[in-house]
């Protein structure tokens, strides 16, 4: 899982709900960091100290039960790793790399015929993802087996990226 937690109910001048990804780590630190030094001396009631006290319990409940969460989808995710690596080593590169341009050639059709009359139907569409997908990662998996090939995708990788970042820093500038 992306090491992002979302609140749901965050809101901005009172508008619509937003989706903000907050680092969990970043977020007790913050919290930590504004009221660890507060004391009842600080407030004007003994009421506000309780209530602010409350809510940093209720904070920390949540954050751990986020933090739990994330951890038992890593682990699912790292369930799925050895499945793919079976059915990649069983079928190998060659069968797996025509699979995955069949997906494709469906995934790029969901993707056309993604907007409807009634708005977005994103069944298919995931659906096609996730057959794309899980090719991709098996033939990520059997490249990696020669280290030459694995040195030189982690290569392509990070330069494709890099890249890319450079032309989105260029298009900010240009805006």
């Amino acid at each position: 899982m992306r090491p992002f937690a979302y609140m749901n109910d965050f809101t901005l001048n009172g508008e619509q709900s937003v989706m903000m990804p907050i680092k969990l780590q970043s977020l007790r630190e913050i919290v930590q960091y504004l009221f660890t030094d507060m004391n009842e001396g600080e407030f004007e009631s003994d009421y506000e100290f309780k209530k602010l006290r409350s809510l940093l319990d209720e904070f920390n409940l949540a954050l751990e039960k986020a933090e739990l969460e994330a951890r038992q989808e890593k682990t699912k995710l790292a369930q799925i790793v050895p499945r793919l690596k079976q059915i990649a080593d069983h079928y190998g590169f060659d069968a797996q790399a025509e699979k995955a341009i069949e997906e494709m050639a469906e995934l790029i059709v969901e993707i056309k015929h993604l907007q409807t009359p009634h708005g977005r139907d994103y069944k298919p569409f995931i659906e096609e993802l996730a057959d794309v997908k899980i090719m991709i990662d098996q033939l990520v998996f059997l490249v990696r087996q020669d280290p030459h090939l694995e040195k030189l995708f982690d290569h392509q990788t990070e330069f494709k990226i890099e890249r890319t970042l450079r032309r989105v820093e260029a298009e900010k500038e240009d805006i």
